[in-house]
């Protein structure tokens, strides 16, 4: 039930989710940014001396608000506040046998959280001179669509089928949380080196695998890329020439395609995502030969760039081997991209414990101020807009809050949210959908009738009443005419 992170995957997290920098390479342009080794001992270094807590300090300017207040976004965000356990029914399987998983999911939160999506990635493990080597085979989705209540757990049940030709080794699933495919709630899905659980099996037998990418071997422009620690941050805006080594681990003829996929930040967000169209091409490889797939990335306008390189082998049963997986993901110093951190409520619409905010947590990727426009609406099932506010002014690198109250003392059965941030064009650079329904997260709380349906009701009953009391005052003065 912990929440797991593994090497620097505390580093990761603030560097590739929230901000892809750290205060130490938040520097001039032309500084390199700080090796893996030199972050591991910074951050050694503030656990052997731990400082006093420094009081929250926002970056906006308070005076571009409108209808919000400023508040310390991680008063209500709490990355990795999600409980998931996941246990498989055998620790070693056979090639083409089925997994069995069963598990529960857990929200610590005090506000719910709809539209929950978990997934995995299947990855190998192995070890090249003491080094751990993760490469990724497969992924998929292992339940979506989850609602949760503060405090709520749900159960996870589920099958994963293996291949036929499944290489013995041992393997993980790295799994992770996200929400709308918009906000990471539990664990990363864009590295290989934060998640949210990993529980682990064997495959027994002796398959080989086929065709095999080199993890250890990637580079970008040359210089090997390590998906355990952080992602590259390039101080200027250059083209960067990918190579992922392919091995062909058998005598015979091998034909493999190859298939790159670009995208803008990460890929949870899918088609909406991509920078680019899937580029395929086919290779072929004589036995126990190797050959490099490139791939470049030209003309640069994204801070941050997650392409996915998938190896393939052809004239294969369907399901009948693994593929190969390289994700990776790099960022540019110089190119603002104001996002969303984060955006929910601090307590349940429908039965709000205190106020009722809105908490919009909005960033730069690099530390230098940028001028956008924040926007966020909220709107009840009729499409009334129940609140509403903006934030004009600069964004940096730091995480900060934008807090939308709402009417007080009212309670909500569907709010839907919409929260938009745009460049100085006008442009929206990020955009994050919510939808909260009581009949998904706690039927219980729900007001028959929809929203406030008792003030309505009440309403509606005194109407009534007023048009009875005219009703009858009009029939006695007619009844009282025909009398006379």
């Amino acid at each position: 039930m912990k929440n797991t992170y593994t090497g620097l995957g505390i580093v990761v997290l603030i560097g590739s989710l929230l901000i892809p920098h750290i205060s130490v390479i938040a520097q001039s342009l032309d500084t390199p940014p700080p090796t893996a080794e030199e972050i591991e001992k910074l951050i050694q270094s503030q656990k052997d001396n731990p400082s006093t807590p420094v009081e929250y300090k926002s970056n906006l300017n308070p005076e571009g608000l409108k209808s919000a207040r400023l508040g310390n976004c991680f008063d209500v965000y709490k990355f990795g506040n999600v409980d998931i356990s996941l246990g498989l029914d055998k620790n070693e399987y056979e090639p083409a046998e089925l997994i069995m998983f069963q598990g529960n999911i857990k929200n610590k939160n005090t506000y719910p959280l709809p539209g929950l999506k978990i997934r995995a990635k299947v990855v190998k493990i192995d070890q090249e001179g003491g080094r751990r080597i993760v490469k990724t085979v497969d992924e998929f989705i292992v339940q979506e669509n989850i609602s949760l209540d503060s405090m709520q757990s749900k159960d996870i049940k589920g099958t994963y089928q293996l291949p036929l030709q499944a290489a013995k080794g041992e393997y993980e699933l790295l799994l992770s949380i996200t929400q709308y495919d918009q906000i990471s709630i539990a664990g990363v899905s864009f590295t290989d080196d934060v998640y949210a659980f990993n529980p682990k099996f064997n495959i027994k037998g002796d398959k080989q695998e086929k065709i095999s990418i080199k993890q250890s071997q990637i580079t970008l422009n040359d210089e090997v890329y390590n998906n355990l620690s952080f992602n590259p941050i390039y101080p200027k805006i250059e083209p960067i020439t990918i190579k992922v080594p392919i091995q062909n681990n058998t005598n015979n003829i091998q034909k493999v395609t190859v298939s790159y996929e670009l995208y803008s930040w990460s890929d949870d967000l899918g088609e909406a995502a991509k920078v680019k169209e899937v580029l395929k091409q086919e290779l072929e490889l004589v036995g126990q030969a190797s050959t490099n797939a490139i791939y470049t990335v030209e003309d640069i306008k994204e801070a941050v760039y997650y392409i996915k390189i998938t190896v393939k082998t052809i004239d294969d049963y369907q399901n009948s081997n693994w593929d190969n997986i390289a994700n990776i993901r790099f960022s540019y110093i110089p190119i603002n991209e104001p996002r969303f951190a984060s955006v929910g409520f601090n307590t349940a619409p429908y039965n709000p414990s205190g106020s009722l905010d809105l908490v919009a947590c909005v960033h730069n990727t690099n530390d230098r101020p940028v001028d956008v426009q924040v926007e966020n609406t909220i709107k009840d099932e009729r499409g009334k807009i129940i609140a509403k506010s903006t934030y004009t002014g600069p964004v940096r690198g730091d995480i900060d809050g934008i807090y939308t109250e709402l009417p007080k003392n009212r309670k909500y059965n569907i709010l839907k949210v919409n929260s938009i941030i745009k460049d100085i064009d006008g442009n929206i650079v990020n955009s994050i959908d919510l939808t909260y329904d009581c009949k998904e997260l706690d039927p219980s709380t729900c007001r028959q009738g929809g929203t406030n349906s008792s003030i309505l009701a009440f309403l509606g009953g005194v109407l009534l009443l007023g048009g009875l009391t005219l009703g009858a005052r009009e029939y006695r003065k007619r009844t009282l005419k025909s009398v006379k």
